[in-house]
């Protein structure tokens, strides 16, 4: 799952890139994405929106399978989860910390619960 904006293009379609060598289904949402789906032709799911409905079917297909689908799918939030509703990150889950750069962009170990 990856997220960025329209100046981390680059990146993000290199992440693209990587899964999709290493066979992986890709899933993309965030402010980019949802201001020009039409730069991500090559993501299997689009996530157009916030933290919603069509993330709830997303992870229900995740859950599902994990095969890439045979046409991109997209994803448009109708029913937005209010703010005080948004679960506490599982930074506990990350197995890949402490990063210290990655891809230009400076990652801190954030506490667990906010």
């Amino acid at each position: 799952m990856v997220t960025g904006m329209h100046i981390q293009v680059e990146q993000i379609n290199d992440i693209r890139r990587r899964a999709k060598q290493a066979g992986r289904l890709t899933v993309l949402g965030g402010p980019s994405v949802s201001a020009s789906p039409e730069m991500y032709p090559d993501y299997d799911y689009l996530h157009q929106g916030e933290l919603g409905d069509s993330t709830d079917e997303i992870i229900r297909l995740l859950d599902e399978s994990l095969t890439p689908p045979a046409t991109q799918m997209v994803f448009t939030t109708k029913q937005r989860l209010p703010l005080t509703d948004f679960p506490i990150p599982a930074y506990d889950a990350i197995s890949v910390w402490p990063l210290s750069a990655w891809h230009g962009a400076i990652l801190v170990r954030l506490p667990l619960h906010l």
